[in-house]
């Protein structure tokens, strides 16, 4: 069964696919501890399995909403899973309307599942 996808999962699947263009804008791209430990050709690869993560592969069981905000990938046997959070100008506080990227940042985590 297809999950709907809302405007939020909308605006997540453009920055993803943007930040894969090379062009991030405003929003920010983070590595957790954890990843990073794994080195600088392994963040790489990781961004890049997340970032190309194709619609089809959500699912009800981790989309339950259609956000398209929270992905699980594997990277050489390793669960991998990576978050957006979208977040107000000051990064203090949610966005007002994460739809709308002039009063939205977007922070993705990529993430060790015992970093979650």
């Amino acid at each position: 069964m297809a999950i709907e996808i809302t405007q939020v999962g909308r605006a997540n699947n453009r920055f993803r696919a943007e930040v894969l263009l090379g062009n991030p804008g405003h929003h920010q791209i983070l590595a957790s501890a954890g990843v990073n430990a794994m080195g600088p050709e392994a963040v790489q690869e990781i961004l890049f399995l997340v970032l190309s993560f194709k619609d089809e592969y959500f699912r009800e069981s981790f989309d339950p909403w259609g956000d398209r905000d929270f992905i699980s990938v594997e990277y050489r046997g390793q669960r991998i899973f990576a978050k957006i959070d979208t977040l107000d100008p000051s990064m203090e506080f949610m966005s007002p309307d994460p739809v709308d990227d002039l009063v939205t940042v977007r922070v993705l985590t990529v993430m060790l599942p015992e970093e979650y």
